[in-house]
């Protein structure tokens, strides 16, 4: 189509993906997302033989000038006998190869949060030590004193994170842009993780619960919630007014970890902190400062952690592993049902087997009894 400023604007599609091609530059090509709306510019060309394409970026950070003077240059390229998409593996920079991964794997195929969470990590420690070097010039030296660095602050866990999304990176850059090899993959990950087993005791919940009066009504809210429903931080900061039917609160598949649709029987305690939340654009929780919904708790949490006194560190995700442990110990509960209140894939067939109104009586028995337990354990004398 003879593409306009007014027609890329107004483009949408019901299905999974749209694809228009412009007539003014024959090659450059527009694809719309059908399920986040996110419009991107490409070009497709023939390069050694094969018809390659090239993301050019999104639009309207992109504008459709700006794209086809871009696709114009790298068209005369291709043309010429050049691939834009492959340049000299002995130029390319690490920055480069890693916007490239995000544009071409990392968008397309994860949630919008981990996305955002591995360009933080890029941005904020691979490409202060490696952002401008030549990709294929990087040494194994160069990505221990990388992870060194992260180590030497105690953040373990984060320096395996990235060598994880560095590796990642310059393994496309191997496929992508024809590095030699993949230095990351012979670099051993810098320390040994050991899954969390903090679980809060009874006096330390009263502890936290006591403690909520400290934060605002919306924080306190959010932890409230965490308490009586046993679902994540994110998906509970992303709780939304049609998510909410009556009695059940129904986790879409974008906004659960395991991409599942899952509900929850929310009790009467969970209602009534519903009910005194008032919902901005739809989300129980809105940010205060941008579109959508908050994104974390940090701020409530170093108040929360300081008013509650306790003499363990303990985070949010503290909360949901507890209360699964709280409602076999002190709700006598099976970890059939528990596994299913806490949103886990049913490992077994039985379980696969059970008819979903069982399930969801089942699920609505575990946390009602918990709710009971939970009221006992604030009301409890210190």
């Amino acid at each position: 189509m003879r593409l306009t400023d007014r027609a890329v604007r107004g483009l949408t599609t019901n299905d999974d993906l749209l694809e228009v091609w412009d007539e003014i530059v024959p090659g450059l090509g527009l694809r719309v997302s059908g399920r986040t709306g996110r419009k991107t510019w490409f070009i497709r060309y023939r390069a050694r033989g094969r018809q390659r394409r090239q993301s050019l970026g999104p639009y309207p950070a992109k504008s459709l000038y700006h794209a086809r003077a871009e696709a114009k240059l790298k068209l005369g390229e291709a043309a010429l006998g050049a691939d834009p998409a492959r340049p000299d593996p002995g130029v390319v920079t690490v920055r480069e190869v890693a916007k490239d991964w995000l544009e071409r794997h990392a968008r397309p195929n994860l949630r919008e949060y981990t996305v955002r969470e591995y360009k933080r990590q890029l941005k904020a420690e691979v490409y202060p030590a490696l952002g401008n070097r030549r990709a294929a010039d990087v040494t194994r030296r160069d990505v221990h004193d990388l992870l060194d660095s992260i180590v030497r602050r105690d953040a373990l866990v984060l320096a395996n994170r990235v060598r994880s999304l560095l590796g990642a990176v310059m393994d496309h850059g191997v496929e992508r842009f024809d590095l030699p090899h993949n230095v990351v993959r012979s670099v051993k990950k810098p320390a040994v993780e050991k899954p969390r087993e903090r679980v809060l005791s009874p006096a330390e919940i009263k502890a936290v619960w006591s403690a909520l009066p400290c934060l605002t009504s919306q924080s306190a809210a959010a932890v409230r919630l965490l308490f009586l429903t046993a679902q994540r931080k994110r998906e509970v900061l992303r709780m939304r007014e049609s998510h909410v039917d009556g009695e059940v609160w129904t986790i879409p598949p974008e906004h659960h970890k395991a991409g599942r649709r899952h509900t929850v029987p929310l009790t009467d305690p969970a209602l009534d902190v519903l009910y005194s939340l008032t919902a901005r654009g739809g989300w129980y929780f809105p940010s205060p400062r941008a579109k959508g919904s908050r994104r974390d708790l940090k701020t409530a949490v170093r108040k929360l952690r300081k008013e509650a006194g306790l003499e363990e560190p303990w985070t949010l995700h503290d909360i949901r592993r507890t209360v699964g442990t709280q409602m076999g110990e002190l709700c006598g509960v099976s970890n059939a049902i528990i596994g299913l209140v806490l949103g886990h894939k049913p490992q077994d067939i039985t379980a696969t087997t059970y008819s979903h109104a069982s399930r969801e009586r089942e699920k609505r028995e575990a946390l009602e009894a918990w709710a009971q337990d939970l009221a006992m354990i604030a009301r409890a004398a210190s």
